[in-house]
């Protein structure tokens, strides 16, 4: 009775260890990588390169830049970042210290949203939206050719989907 308990506790770490690392596959032009973690039940980034070819790029493209530069292009991230909080806030009607607090309190962003009056359909909108302008940034960036960018776009609809579906419960 114990070796079977020993050899199904083996294979079921063997099988959670395959699924971790299946989790990292690339099909395509588009890497998908997924990993653990809290809030959405793991975090899914859809990019176009490894993180390493990203740096490397980066690198680049300013290696020759001083301090300045790289602080203006700090700022400019910041900015950035400060705008898609801002334009989240705004369609919720909440601060995200309060969105904050209310997650805290064990409300799930599902039931944020709809004591918010916002609906799935309002926020698959808004959410689609938002990512329209990061698609279209990134398809002009690495200049995609129309499959690339149709990929890219199902990728990431698929995407909001599994947010939707999270943040709603599955319709």
């Amino acid at each position: 009775m114990k070796k079977t308990i020993l050899y199904s506790l083996v294979t079921l770490a063997m099988l959670g260890s395959a699924g971790i690392a299946s989790a990292h596959n690339t099909e395509g032009d588009v890497e998908v990588k997924a990993s653990g973690g809290w809030g959405l039940g793991g975090l899914h980034r859809l990019t176009l390169d490894s993180r390493a070819d990203v740096k490397a790029e980066f690198k680049a493209e300013h290696k020759d830049a001083d301090k300045e530069d790289r602080a203006e292009w700090r700022e400019k991230m910041k900015d950035a970042w400060k705008k898609r909080w801002a334009d989240f806030e705004a369609f919720v009607g909440l601060s995200m210290e309060q969105i904050r607090e209310e997650r805290k309190d064990g409300k799930s962003m599902g039931e944020i949203l709809e004591d918010q009056g916002k609906d799935r359909s309002e926020t698959e909108t808004f959410l689609e939206a938002q990512a329209e302008t990061k698609i279209d940034a990134v398809v002009e960036r690495k200049d995609l050719n129309d499959d690339q960018e149709d990929n890219l776009r199902v990728r990431i609809y698929a995407f909001i989907q599994t947010v939707l579906d999270r943040w709603f419960g599955n319709d």
